[in-house]
């Protein structure tokens, strides 16, 4: 499937969506395009909706969020908010606020630095002499990552 971010006739595609939405309105016509927008693109089509008892159209707008492979159309702006809210990307703060994060970070260092350590002894033949504070210190991590993963509830 194609990028329809990328797709020379996206414009197209955007007018197809949006005609299968309000398929008796008229006149759809691409206003602004927004080519960086999340991970995607915002385009606002406006068309002339049904024609009413006096002959007038009312005129509408419907923003439209295309992705790599969507293609996705919101009537309303706090539809396209509320989307917004789901698809933001998280920051780099946020990311590490996360407690699992943190301490899967510290068990994968911890573990990069004491396997190779042995597997030197074992070849070397030499034995690794380890101080008491850096024991005490490794237990007390195992036993606060191993507590605070059992008692998570399922």
């Amino acid at each position: 499937m194609a990028d329809y971010r990328k797709a020379p006739d996206r414009d197209d595609l955007v007018i197809e969506h949006v005609r299968r939405r309000t398929a008796n309105c008229i006149n759809h016509t691409i206003y602004m395009t927004q080519e960086r927008f999340l991970d995607g693109v915002l385009l606002t089509v406006g068309f002339d909706g049904p024609e009413q008892e006096d002959g007038a159209r009312a005129r509408f707008i419907n923003r439209v969020f295309v992705q790599r492979r969507s293609i996705n159309v919101y009537g309303h702006d706090d539809d396209l908010l509320r989307i917004v809210g789901e698809v933001h990307s998280r920051s780099f703060y946020e990311f590490f606020a996360n407690g699992d994060v943190v301490s899967g970070i510290i068990a994968l260092l911890v573990t990069i630095m004491i396997v190779p350590s042995f597997i030197a002894s074992y070849w070397t033949g030499s034995e690794i002499s380890v101080p008491a504070w850096i024991t005490s210190g490794w237990l007390l991590i195992l036993g606060f990552y191993f507590g605070k993963a059992s008692s998570k509830p399922d």
